[in-house]
């Protein structure tokens, strides 16, 4: 394909021709393509509003990355007025079909409770679990703080400690500092309990 390069040096303009022809017939993973050759600027002028109607083709008809990237537009609003309750939608649609991401962002519009999603710290928690079960270093920064704030679950400083700690391991700056203050307030009992669910969380998580 030549907007993925295979076989062939990356060649957007001629990309940007074939998902053309088969965005008309109607084709979802051309819809999805040339979506972010728009919502980029990939060999065209950057257009929201277009990239915006052919995720929705593309969405409607199940394609999941689709759904995710018309969510982060309904929740930007870019191409279309911001949208939360859409974005959740859109968002649920892409996390049912297993898109770490989604779950993720599923998850934290209901922890913000934002735009007429209502606050629900249940759900925001079941796919923070779900998003980190798959290695999304946000879900498990996410649950690491509502674990030392015990908001929606029971406090516990030794979960929070070995999901800040792996969610750092894995590249999130904001995790470090977390992980910083709260080591302030770990006795040496609590570091060692922390450190052996770090372990069985690595091994869980492989």
């Amino acid at each position: 394909m030549s907007y993925e390069g295979r076989g062939t040096s990356l060649d957007f303009p001629k990309a940007l021709e074939w998902f053309n022809k088969s965005s008309e017939l109607g084709h979802s993973g051309a819809q999805y393509n040339l979506g972010v050759m728009y919502e980029q600027g990939q060999s065209v002028e950057q257009d929201y509003a277009k990239a915006f109607k052919l995720y929705l083709s593309s969405a409607g008809q199940g394609h999941v990355k689709a759904q995710y990237n018309l969510a982060i537009l309904y929740q930007n609003g870019r191409g279309t007025e911001a949208n939360f309750p859409e974005a959740a939608k859109w968002h649920l649609e892409s996390a049912n079909q297993g898109f770490a991401r989604a779950q993720y962002f599923y998850g934290l519009l209901h922890h913000m409770g934002r735009g007429g999603v209502e606050r629900n710290m249940a759900t925001a928690i079941e796919w923070y679990r779900k998003s980190m079960s798959q290695g999304d270093e946000r879900a498990m920064f996410n649950l690491g703080l509502v674990h030392i704030k015990g908001d929606g679950v029971t406090a516990n400083k030794v979960e929070a400690y070995a999901l800040l700690k792996l969610s750092e391991e894995k590249g999130n700056e904001k995790a470090a500092g977390a992980l910083e203050m709260l080591l302030t307030e770990l006795d040496e009992t609590q570091l060692k309990e922390g450190q052996s669910r770090l372990t069985s969380l690595r091994k869980e998580l492989g």
